[in-house]
Order: C-alpha cells, then structure tokens, then sequence
C-alpha cells in the first residue's frame, strides 16, 4: 500500500522563527518517507479560524495572536523540512487557498465487536 503524507501549512513566508537546520537535516536523514507528500498551502487566516476552533487546540489560550504566531511557526517549519533534498523528490505543493476540499465530520463512530 502506498503511503501519503498530507500536510497543511500557510502562504506567508514571513519570519518568526529561525528553524535549526542541522536539526532539520538531521530530521530528514532519518524520517520514514511515505510514497508522496502532498502539501496544501492555506490562507494563513484560515488555518487561524480552524486551529481556534479545535477542541483539542495544541496552543496555549485560543488569543489570535498566539495561534497566528503558532502558524506562522509551523509554516516556516514546513516549508524548510521541504527544501530538503531528500524530501523534494516526495513533495507535491497545491496552493489550496480557493479550492474546495470537502470536511469530514469528525463523529465518533460506534464500532461493535
């Protein structure tokens, strides 16, 4: 079975934080990589309303302008993992910011033995 990393991040390219490249490079020399890794760019201020309105919000507070700042972090992560030599060959980006992606509702399915 093949294996299909999907990955959300944003647009912006502005800096926040200085991610550690030889982290980094240490970090893509040892992953596992699936056959394909799909990354779907988002207008940063939707992922802000759909981090902000998770149940199970990884961020401190739910104030804008952490999770803002949580993005912004994230997105440079993303897009310096995927400058990666070894990462690139795996690597397809889809600019996701008009297109229309259906949600799953995220029920919880009673499973019976």
């Amino acid at each position: 079975m093949n294996k299909v990393a999907i990955i959300m991040g944003s647009e912006s390219d502005r800096a926040v934080v200085d991610p550690n490249n030889h982290d980094i490079d240490t970090f893509t020399k040892l992953v596992s990589l699936p056959d394909a890794i799909v990354y779907l760019q988002r207008p940063e201020e939707m992922l802000v309303g759909r981090t902000k309105a998770r149940k199970h919000n990884p961020i401190s507070g739910t104030e804008t302008k952490n999770v803002v700042e949580f993005i912004k972090n994230a997105s440079i992560t993303f897009n310096t993992i995927f400058r990666s030599p070894r990462l690139r060959t795996q690597l397809l980006v889809v600019n996701a910011s008009e297109c229309k992606i259906a949600e799953v509702n995220s029920q919880k399915i009673n499973r019976t033995s």
